[in-house]
């Protein structure tokens, strides 16, 4: 039982860090401004590259601030146009987190 419990209390403590770490840039020039990311939950019709993953807590330490903003200001420092919330964990009442993907559209052809 006291094992379940701290491995309990180890999981959470992950799963809080990994949300406030900042994410790695993955090749974006310059970074975007996270009122300028859109939060999309499902996958666009327009062509698009996956810069990484981004996560944060559902329910925020500043009780100002959201998870959506979060997540923008995740994905603006990668240079993403939008983010791809992944509903599953949204919508799950087991998990404590909120997760995406950081995307970038790609240039439209020219015809």
């Amino acid at each position: 039982m006291k094992t379940t419990l701290i491995a309990g209390v180890l999981a959470i403590a992950l799963a809080f860090l990994a949300g406030c770490a900042a994410p790695q840039s993955s090749g974006g020039t310059n970074p975007n401004a996270p009122g300028r990311v859109e939060l999309l939950f499902s996958k666009p019709e327009r062509p698009y590259t996956e810069l990484g993953a981004v996560s944060t807590l559902k329910v925020q330490p500043d009780r100002a601030d959201t998870w959506q903003n979060v997540l923008k200001r995740q994905a603006a420092l990668m240079s993403a146009d939008a983010v791809i919330v992944d509903t599953s964990t949204l919508n799950n009442v087991n998990t404590p987190m909120v997760m995406g993907t950081a995307i970038k559209y790609k240039p439209q052809s020219t015809q």
